[in-house]
């Protein structure tokens, strides 16, 4: 994510338009090892003026998952979904139930699926 981080928000900037929900996959945040992974990459780090993050980190060099909702939206996060589509150095995911009164709520998300085969760390 470090590496585009910029070229990131020159793109929502020429674009001037103000998405719901942005996803971003392969943004290398790493764990530390721990049993239940604990990001490097805090909930603070590269933020989008307007936006909350919610991320998941990778256990290897490439995946982790970042999903930015609009403040303007109610939301709720989705741990469950997120913890049920994870598997270690294979899949990463990151859930959010945008709530709609009066209408059925929409949940969105960001998955990463690792590449068959690819070198982990």
């Amino acid at each position: 994510m470090s590496a585009h981080y910029g070229e990131l928000g020159d793109l929502l900037a020429k674009l001037n338009c103000h998405f719901n929900c942005i996803g971003i996959s392969e943004t290398r945040s790493l764990v530390d090892g721990e049993a239940v992974p604990v990001s490097l990459e805090q909930k603070h780090d590269f933020p989008i003026h307007g936006y909350e993050k919610f991320f998941t980190p990778t256990e290897s060099s490439a995946g982790g998952v970042s999903l930015y909702i609009s403040e303007s939206l109610s939301y709720k996060p989705r741990d469950d979904l997120s913890r049920s589509c994870y598997l270690s150095e294979n899949l990463e995911s990151i859930f959010v139930e945008i709530i709609i009164p009066n209408k059925a709520n929409v949940i969105v998300g960001t998955i990463y699926r690792h590449q068959i085969g690819r070198a982990h760390v």
